[in-house]
């Protein structure tokens, strides 16, 4: 199992599922619960590497780990696609990688320098010189 698939997993044990209760997932119910679990990634509420910004690529790895996962261990086939017909995901699940494509760390943000300031700057570099003359 790859590390992808651990941290779906790892979710999934977070909320009391259990070997049982994990069997009786519908393929009707594994897109909601893929949903959730990219929302909780998405929004590091899970995640274990909180500093780290994670991408949409990123979570579109998280999702296609979880997707694989239910498919190879619990034989669950979640149809992830928008209800339209399309091959283009679910609304839910694009709109979480459009947020996450569409976000950026914010920029350091710069002190303006007021007049007041350079007034100070001034009369500290006179009143050195006075002090102490070339």
């Amino acid at each position: 199992m790859d590390s992808l698939a651990q941290v779906f997993t790892s979710w999934l044990a977070s909320l009391d599922f259990d070997d049982e209760s994990l069997q009786e997932i519908t393929p009707a119910q594994a897109p909601p619960l893929l949903g959730a679990f990219i929302h909780a990634v998405a929004n590091e509420s899970f995640s274990k590497t909180r500093a780290l910004t994670l991408t949409a690529a990123t979570i579109s790895g998280h999702l296609r780990a979880a997707h694989d996962w239910l498919a190879a261990e619990l034989g669950v086939v979640a149809d992830i696609s928008a209800n339209d017909g399309t091959v283009k995901l679910h609304p839910f699940l694009a709109d979480t990688f459009a947020t996450q494509q569409a976000w950026t760390a914010p920029k350091r943000k710069r002190e303006p320098f007021t007049s007041d300031i350079f007034t100070f700057m001034f009369d500290d570099i006179s009143g050195r010189q006075a002090v102490h003359p070339f």
